[in-house]
């Protein structure tokens, strides 16, 4: 294992084994600067999800970077060494972020909506690009599925096995696509997973009929989004 290697397993083992002392990985110890707000964060996705002039339905790339840049803040509620998931998430949106502002600057529409990038990056046009809004974007899709996933997990009441059920989500949508390092490091993460009271404190939702709405609602725009996003995939990988 190479030092940076080492460095990392080691943090992640001191920072689970504090835990016990009440300030551990997932003590919520960072402090959120503002109250986590779901539905500001679907509100924001919402507004990513429109209709085109021909009554398709398209992804604003604009919208979606600024709603996904929103609920990276999530990651400072699973703990410190997600800290390092959430700066990936957001260097792979600066990349979608810069590549429209270009386009714009050029007075061009191809990265406008998540339908125009795809069309434009599979085109003869920008084959000697390599796809780079379509390949950056794929990893923090990922992503998304899995943080749609994990608050499933929380909605549940039961609390009992939370962490357990945190880590197969984990390995159903984002180990499969990690190093073994980057492997061991969040599995011993995700054993530190915060209780449920404690999850939905950090996310600003009340455990009552009310909250569950509101994260009901946040998590179905998500998976719309996800579920669009991926039939792009889907088509273009024919």
């Amino acid at each position: 294992m190479s030092k940076p290697g080492h460095l990392l397993v080691a943090f992640v083992i001191l920072s689970v084994s504090t835990q016990a002392q009440g300030s551990g990985l997932f003590g919520l110890g960072v402090s959120i600067p503002r109250p986590f707000d779901v539905d500001h964060v679907r509100n924001m996705f919402s507004q990513a999800l429109q209709t085109d002039s021909q009554g398709n339905t398209v992804v604003l790339l604009e919208n979606y970077v600024a709603a996904y840049t929103e609920l990276t803040r999530v990651f400072e509620i699973f703990g410190v060494v997600f800290h390092f998931a959430r700066n990936d998430i957001l260097n792979h949106l600066s990349t979608l972020r810069n590549l429209r502002t270009q386009d714009r600057s050029r007075r061009q529409n191809n990265y406008h909506t998540f339908e125009s990038m795809f069309a434009y990056e599979y085109s003869q046009f920008a084959q000697h690009l390599g796809q780079p809004g379509v390949s950056r974007n794929l990893n923090i899709h990922r992503a998304l599925r899995f943080i749609s996933l994990v608050i499933d997990e929380v909605k549940q009441e039961d609390d009992s096995d939370l962490a357990a059920r945190v880590r197969t989500r984990y390995f159903q949508t984002l180990a499969p696509h990690h190093n073994w390092l980057v492997r061991m490091a969040a599995t011993m993460a995700l054993q530190s997973f915060p209780s449920r009271s404690r999850f939905l404190r950090g996310v600003n939702v009340r455990n009552d009929a009310s909250g569950m709405t509101s994260l009901t609602s946040m998590n179905t725009m998500l998976d719309q989004i996800y579920n669009h996003i991926q039939g792009l995939y889907d088509q273009y990988a024919e």
